[in-house]
């Protein structure tokens, strides 16, 4: 008796086929999540795959794991990018309110002045 009676079932392999499409399916459900969600759960797609498919293919656990690779890293990013737009934002509200809205210095009013074409800009 070499064969454990306790030991958990193989899961089932798929055929070529359906590894194609559900390979193709970690990809697209990130999509679908993505619009419906304003880009916030477009991860839960890939990972549902992942673990639902992992152990009945190499070609679906790679492409669902490229896919929720892709999703966790855009997730990050977006986590990153959200406080930078609110600071820098900020940052220039403040150099309008204190009263910096343009070039100061006469030089650069002077590139300005000296192109081509009808002379609009003056200093004054």
């Amino acid at each position: 008796m070499s064969q454990d009676p306790y030991a958990a079932p193989s899961p089932a392999q798929i055929s070529p086929q359906q590894e194609r499409q559900w390979g193709m399916f970690a990809h697209l459900a990130p999509l679908v999540a993505m619009v419906l969600s304003a880009g916030t759960l477009g991860f839960i797609g890939s990972l549902i795959i992942y673990i639902v498919y992992k152990d009945k293919g190499p070609f679906v656990r790679a492409h669902a794991a490229n896919s929720l690779n892709v999703q966790i890293i855009t997730a990050i990013v977006l986590l990153v990018s959200i406080p930078l737009m609110f600071v820098l934002r900020l940052g220039g509200q403040l150099t309008i309110i204190a009263g910096e809205t343009g070039p100061t210095d006469k030089t650069a009013l002077a590139l300005v002045t000296d192109a081509p074409g009808p002379r609009t800009i003056t200093w004054k």
